[in-house]
């Protein structure tokens, strides 16, 4: 069974247009956030599904702007492609239904590994106390 080849570009069009929306609004990015924490990811994502909402939240709340509006909304579109089941391939076929959603986010913390760097930087230098409430 072969895939439409222009399903994967009409998903990362509509991923796009989402994340925009998303970065411009601090309940929904922070819903986003909460959502994509609670996915079981498989264990190749575990570090960006776990820094990644971090930082979506932290820039929402205007806490952390240090990377360009361009890497936060990959982050935005990685996370919004990760939670949405009916993507290039969906989330209800066994094993393969996750695989794309791997391979971008994959893609997208290749992509940012500076920017995480530097957050997990900028994270570590925050008093205690505010980190528990993020």
């Amino acid at each position: 069974m072969a895939l439409d080849p222009n399903l994967k570009k009409r998903a990362l069009r509509a991923s796009r247009k989402v994340a925009g929306n998303i970065l411009t609004d601090e309940i929904r990015a922070t819903a986003l956030a909460d959502e994509a924490s609670r996915r079981r990811p498989i264990k190749s994502m575990l570090v960006s599904l776990t820094v990644f909402p971090r930082m979506l939240r932290a820039y929402a709340r205007r806490e952390f702007r240090e990377v360009p509006w361009q890497s936060m909304s990959m982050i935005a579109g990685a996370l919004a492609y990760f939670v949405m089941p009916m993507d290039a391939i969906p989330d209800w076929i066994p094993c393969a239904g996750l695989l794309d959603d791997a391979f971008i986010i994959e893609m997208a913390a290749m992509s940012l590994k500076k920017d995480v760097e530097a957050f997990l930087s900028w994270e570590a230098r925050r008093p205690l106390k505010r980190r528990r409430n993020a």
